[in-house]
């Protein structure tokens, strides 16, 4: 099988899909990687078929916006920031992803480009399978990451951490 995997963000982002890939080839699938362009070293060095698509993100997190945006107090402000970084490659990384995909017989995808995932996997009938590294889906048991690590008193409680 033919399976892209597509890892945006950080390490703590692309790190663990990576692996994942590496685990997939060995298990005799074709896999490619697409990464951002500062993170294609670990997949290839993993003799993983890694591009780069969207932006560098280490030199967004160096700059003056992106250390505002990693150093923003609220939630709100972190969401309103990385949409505004991503809206300046929003047209270019459609692209990339829409290439990188190209021949695949199924997608993998992050937290960061799902959407995009989904969209292509819906329009060429294949299968998507989405990878949170992290909680980001409202339950019961983790509160959201992005409102607070603290545990909550009861369930009712956590569910209302995603809501905020």
């Amino acid at each position: 099988m033919r399976i892209t995997v597509l890892a945006h963000g950080s390490r703590g982002d692309v790190y663990p899909l990576t692996a994942l890939a590496a685990e997939l080839a060995r298990r005799g699938h074709r896999v490619r990687v697409g990464v951002p362009g500062n993170l294609v070293d670990p997949g290839r060095r993993l003799g993983l078929d890694t591009v780069p698509i969207a932006w560098d993100t280490q030199r967004v997190l160096e700059s003056p916006r992106g250390r505002a945006w990693v150093g923003s107090a609220d939630a709100a402000s972190f969401i309103r920031l990385l949409h505004e970084i991503g809206q300046e490659h929003d047209e270019r990384l459609d692209g990339e992803v829409i290439d990188v995909c190209a021949d695949s017989d199924a997608i993998v995808s992050g937290a960061l480009l799902e959407w995009r995932a989904a969209a292509l996997a819906e329009a060429r009938g294949i299968p998507l399978i989405v990878q949170d590294c992290y909680p980001r889906r409202m339950n019961d048991v983790v509160p959201h990451p992005l409102v607070t690590t603290d545990p909550q008193r009861d369930a009712a409680a956590t569910r209302a951490t995603y809501r905020a």
